[in-house]
């Protein structure tokens, strides 16, 4: 009897101890985290770091991580994205319930953030991606209608009861780092990373500086200094100078606009990677080969002087339209000629300018800073050449300086795109 007493109490012992067990599993909710990550990406490692310890005192978060460059995840992305109606040009993507953080900035903020949401009461325990995934969202780019059901499903209409006051904190805080990270006109940016904006005024500088814009701003001053009519003269001269600037913005987003279209494609780096190597070499070799050779071999070709020579009568059209319209013509084609000119320095940076985790409208005012120094030296001559009434301009061996530089810089660019295209990753 008093055996069968103990195998009682034994039973019963480890019913209570099972049974707390249990239903302390049944208490933990599992919340789901995914992370869209790049394997070249430094944010994207801390992120990562972060979520490791935080997984090691937490059992609620299951953390399911995708790498960008994966043909699948692509898909994954974008559908998720659509569904959020969030950019996906910027990683780490991170999607917790409805909520979506891009970048990560340091443990105390973003960290802070994301732990907020987990324990937010008005966790919703929706999984968006667990949604696009059961519609083929690995496969295809999910319809409208797919879409809107996912939508309808994850963004229940609010209760009276909702906590405003939190989900306001969530909004207003989800991207605190971001706060910190405001740089005058060119939107938020890392503070601690000035790199952007530095190599940015760099390349655009020595961009401008190739003998091949030398060469045809004295060209078009020449044309204005036979002029009379000085309000002509200005009148014509600033148009040039707008209209490549407008130009050459419009050839750079093009170039930026196919690199964000592709993504976060491995090959595409190092396409381009190779592309800047064997630039900058041509560059270097082309300036030691034309070393007593004043101006730009390409605008020094005959084909490109016969354009230029017909552009001269426009220019010289009695009627200011018309020679409006004839400098707007040559602008372009200047372009064309320092477009192949600079040897690929637009297309390696704003490669360069793709990598990076800033805003759409960020990277389109970063062209801008790079169009400002590309022209500030056409414009410095232009100015001092109306004033003096002298055609002004740069010796010879100014831009080959800046072959020179240029070269050098878009072979580091290289083997940085090729070996450690993180450190590019400057916001």
């Amino acid at each position: 009897m008093l055996k069968l007493i103990k195998i009682f109490l034994f039973l019963l012992l480890a019913l209570l101890i099972t049974g707390n067990s249990f239903i302390k599993a049944q208490e933990i909710k599992q919340k789901p985290v995914y992370v869209f990550y790049s394997n070249t990406c430094p944010h994207c490692k801390n992120e990562m770091e972060f979520l490791s310890e935080l997984t090691k005192s937490r059992e609620d978060i299951v953390i399911t991580s995708y790498e960008i460059s994966e043909p699948q995840t692509q898909f994954i992305l974008r559908n998720t994205g659509a569904v959020l109606k969030k950019s996906v040009q910027g990683v780490p993507f991170t999607v917790i319930d409805n909520k979506v953080f891009i970048g990560f900035y340091t443990p105390e903020t973003t960290g802070q953030d994301i732990i907020h949401v987990l324990d937010s009461k008005e966790f919703n325990k929706e999984d968006v991606v667990s949604k696009v995934l059961e519609l083929d969202g690995n496969k295809k780019t999910l319809s409208e209608s797919e879409i809107a059901s996912i939508r309808n499903q994850i963004f229940p209409q609010p209760s009276v009861q909702e906590n405003n006051k939190a989900n306001k904190i969530v909004e207003e805080t989800k991207n605190q780092g971001e706060t910190e990270q405001n740089i005058p006109f060119l939107g938020k940016v890392n503070l601690a990373n000035y790199s952007l904006p530095v190599i940015t005024i760099i390349l655009g500088f020595i961009d401008g500086f190739n003998p091949c814009a030398m060469w045809t701003l004295l060209f078009l001053i020449s044309l204005l200094l036979g002029m009379k009519n000085r309000k002509k003269m200005w009148v014509l001269g600033i148009t040039f100078i707008v209209s490549s600037a407008f130009i050459y913005f419009l050839f750079m987003s093009a170039w930026l606009n196919l690199f964000l279209f592709i993504g976060y494609i491995y090959w595409v780096r190092i396409i381009i990677g190779l592309f800047a190597l064997i630039a900058g070499l041509y560059q270097l070799l082309d300036t030691y080969k034309h070393k007593d050779q004043t101006g730009c071999s390409t605008a020094n070709s005959q084909k490109y002087r016969k354009v230029f020579d017909k552009l001269e009568k426009i220019t010289n059209n009695k009627k200011l339209f018309l020679a409006i319209v004839g400098i707007i013509l040559l602008a372009f084609a200047v372009n064309l000629v320092e477009l192949i000119c600079s040897a690929g320095l637009p297309a390696i940076y704003t490669q360069v300018l793709s990598l990076n985790e800033v805003s759409i409208s960020s990277k389109y005012l970063y062209l801008l800073l790079y169009i400002l120094f590309f022209m500030i030296d056409d414009l410095i001559v232009f100015v001092v050449a109306m004033i003096t009434l002298q055609s002004v301009g740069i010796e010879t061996r100014y831009g080959k300086y800046s072959k020179v530089i240029g070269g050098i810089i878009m072979i580091i660019i290289a083997f940085l795109l090729i070996f450690k295209p993180e450190l590019l990753s400057f916001a």
